[in-house]
């Protein structure tokens, strides 16, 4: 019965401590522990980052707000054993860095859209705002693209290092040192 009991408990440890998504934050970087796969489908490449970007409405004291989060599923995220370097992980953080970069392109966009709730809703504003949703997802997958062919997946360093620069403009950062980026 005690080993039962123990087994159960170190289950609720580990569901306590690893988070279903982490939130991008300006001061936190990704950690290979944070990649909780060691393997992708057919390991088409050194790692993968599965980003995303959500919102939600709410209308709190008759006034819509609306909060858009950048998150990285843990989960669903991996990185092969042989890989496990800084530069690559500094590549990945440019994805999770671009996703927080078009959360901030639709929170502003999204902005207009705060109003009081009967005006809200005469409007349809939720499709409205589901439409800009679609539309920034999808210049931010273009973006994503663009930043793997450019980088060649994080292996040309002087374009990396552009890309590591205009994140850092982007996402206001002072300190452009990210994870000993190329120089």
């Amino acid at each position: 019965m005690k080993p039962l009991l123990l087994l159960m408990s170190f289950l609720f440890l580990q569901t306590e401590t690893d988070p279903p998504q982490i939130e991008w934050q300006v001061d936190r970087k990704l950690e290979w522990s944070d990649f909780k796969r060691r393997a992708g489908a057919d390991e088409l490449f050194k790692a993968f980052s599965y980003t995303g970007i959500s919102y939600i409405i709410e209308a709190p004291e008759d006034k819509i707000e609306i909060t858009v989060t950048p998150y990285f599923l843990p989960k669903e995220s991996w990185v092969h054993i042989s890989y496990l370097n800084d530069e690559l992980l500094n590549h990945e953080q440019g994805h999770f860095d671009i996703t927080a970069i078009y959360a901030r392109m639709l929170k502003s966009q999204l902005r207009v859209y705060e109003t009081d709730v009967d005006y809200f809703m005469e409007h349809d504003l939720a499709k409205k705002i589901e439409g800009i949703f679609q539309v920034v997802f999808t210049e931010m997958d273009e973006c994503q693209d663009r930043y793997d062919s450019e980088t060649v997946h994080g292996t040309q360093t002087e374009t990396q290092a552009n890309w590591n620069n205009w994140f850092n403009q982007k996402l206001g950062r002072l300190n452009s040192a990210v994870h000993h980026a190329p120089e």
